[in-house]
């Protein structure tokens, strides 16, 4: 099963919390990685190939009409609560007992379809690519 959408809501949140991605800018990797030693490059491609591979959602796995039209009937919706909600619960703002809650509602909001829509592209990608 995948286990995030294609927005990885946790990744971007620990990414905005250290950088503005969407500000106006020349984003030059050498410069974030020129300071790393051995050990920490290592662990970096580890984690970019990983979520190259299993973590995410291929980019080129492409949707009917029908999911698509999932993703923008629930997708924008969700995207926002979850966001939402994520933040309180990491800056303490929310328990984190209210994280069920949180999941239900978005399951409610239209969570299952997204989650549904999402597999059936992977399922559909990793049937035509099989490894």
């Amino acid at each position: 099963m995948v286990a995030n959408d294609e927005s990885c809501f946790m990744y971007m949140l620990t990414e905005t919390k250290y950088s503005l991605q969407w500000a106006p800018t020349i984003f030059d990797a050498r410069v974030t990685t020129s300071s790393y030693d051995d050990k920490q490059m290592a662990a970096a491609e580890m984690w970019t190939a990983s979520r190259e591979s299993y973590m995410l959602i291929p980019k080129n796995a492409s949707k009917t009409d029908e999911e698509q039209e999932i993703e923008n009937q629930y997708g924008s919706d969700v995207a926002t609560y979850m966001w939402e909600h994520i933040f309180k619960i990491v800056t303490n703002q929310e328990s984190l007992e209210s994280y069920d809650e949180v999941i239900e509602t978005a399951m409610n909001m239209g969570l299952d379809q997204l989650t549904e829509a999402s597999q059936a592209s992977y399922d559909r990608y990793m049937a035509a690519h099989p490894a």
